[in-house]
């Protein structure tokens, strides 16, 4: 990948200057990210002269300390991919969704289709799952009910101790 102007390579071979408009040298450079096919500026430490565009270029780091540039448009594009991407197959698919390959290419995270979830899994590890029976409120002749979390004796449809429901 041919560097842009904005970029001066120093002697080292990964290591990389962002230099603004203003000449103004950045102190670190840029970490590439891709998810959901979208670019995350991100920055590996807080010390950084003023972007005027979030342009992204790769350098190794240690995963633990970046964070975004705040571009309020980038940051929208960023919370709606990161919602497509990822919030909404896990409400919709469950925790066990996974994806085409085993490590995806950067940039193509869809889910597969044919999910299995957690009551697939236990079928297909044979286990039946616990049916746990709630306990039952005590009915007396007189119409009054028990409760059976706190024994408050009610005539409602609810608990006026600790309201819970009358079956």
């Amino acid at each position: 990948m041919a560097l842009p102007e904005r970029i001066h390579r120093k002697t080292d071979e990964t290591d990389y200057v962002l230099v603004d408009d203003e000449g103004n040298e950045v102190k670190k450079s840029l970490y590439k990210h891709w998810y959901a096919g979208k670019r995350y500026a991100m920055i590996w430490e807080t010390k950084y002269s003023p972007l005027e565009t979030p342009t992204v270029y790769e350098e190794p780091n240690d995963d633990d300390h970046f964070f975004m540039i705040h571009d309020d448009k980038l940051i929208g594009e960023i919370a709606d991919d990161f919602w497509k991407a990822v919030s909404q197959p896990l409400q919709t698919d469950g925790p066990a969704w996974y994806y085409e390959n085993k490590r995806p290419d950067i940039g193509s995270m869809e889910p597969v289709k044919n999910f299995m979830g957690i009551s697939g899994l236990n079928m297909m590890m044979g286990e039946e799952p616990k049916k746990i029976e709630r306990p039952k409120n005590i009915i007396h002749d007189d119409g009054t009910w028990t409760c059976v979390t706190c024994n408050h004796i009610n005539s409602g449809r609810f608990c006026s101790e600790c309201g819970y429901p009358k079956e």
